[in-house]
């Protein structure tokens, strides 16, 4: 993913009228953030690129070179990966989610307790090194006391959307992902097991990437993005912005 990034710029597009914007952002964002941004590619002259993938694998390739101008995580320790290397110009908390469980069997304890039982079998999860929502799982699953006796379990997918499909798919009876995710599965019920306090929360931040010169178009796209216009875009899918 790193050299194919490395082939988009940001200056100039091929009808050399139009700029293009590299914007890496977290899975979870998928579906809300194309809307978001065909909005905003049909009131601007830019074109914006969109690089989807989890957010702790998405700072790495930022830090290795990948010329991402503007990053949004699902989290705070990607961005803070990044601060440390000093490669954060300016950042803001955006968005906030909630963890779920998404499942193609019947689940009829409303609580992490659940995921012990046989009708169980698999569950899935995004990897939590290096996605957010994984860590976010193991959090609330360690808070419960459960994450060591379920480990046999488990299945860990690259991202959050991946461990959804695993569900969708039959590979898993059980996924841990964001409610945003949940709006969109397919086949799947969705139960809310994990008490709010049993992980912390679930913030989306948004960076601008330092770079050599001031990218206005960067700047002007997270405005955009923090603005009312993609505010509601964001509130459709389940996401409730932070004012």
């Amino acid at each position: 993913m790193v050299v194919a990034a490395l082939g988009v710029g940001c200056s100039g597009g091929a009808d050399g009228d139009r700029e293009e914007l590299l914007v890496f952002a977290a899975t979870s964002l998928t579906d809300a953030f194309d809307e978001a941004v065909a909005l905003y590619e049909r009131e601007n002259d830019v074109d914006v690129q969109t690089s989807y993938a989890a957010s702790q694998a998405l700072a790495q390739q930022i830090a290795s070179g990948a010329p991402a101008s503007v990053f949004v995580s699902a989290g705070a320790p990607p961005v803070a990966f990044l601060r440390e290397r000093g490669m954060v110009a300016e950042e803001a908390e955006w968005l906030t989610n909630k963890l779920v469980v998404v499942t193609n069997t019947s689940l009829e304890e409303r609580s992490p307790v659940a995921l012990t039982l046989s009708n169980v079998e698999r569950i899935a999860i995004a990897a939590p090194d290096i996605a957010p929502a994984g860590a976010y799982g193991r959090e609330a699953l360690k808070s419960a006391g459960l994450w060591e006796s379920l480990q046999e379990k488990m299945v860990t997918a690259p991202d959050v959307r991946a461990a959804m499909a695993f569900v969708e798919a039959g590979n898993a009876s059980v996924g841990i992902v964001y409610a945003t995710d949940a709006v969109i599965a397919k086949g799947l019920e969705t139960v809310d097991i994990f008490p709010h306090d049993s992980y912390g929360p679930i913030v989306y931040p948004v960076v601008t990437v330092v770079s050599d010169e001031r990218n206005e178009a960067a700047d002007d796209f997270v405005q955009f993005l923090t603005g009312e216009a993609a505010g509601e875009i964001f509130r459709a899918h389940g996401f409730e912005p932070i004012r």
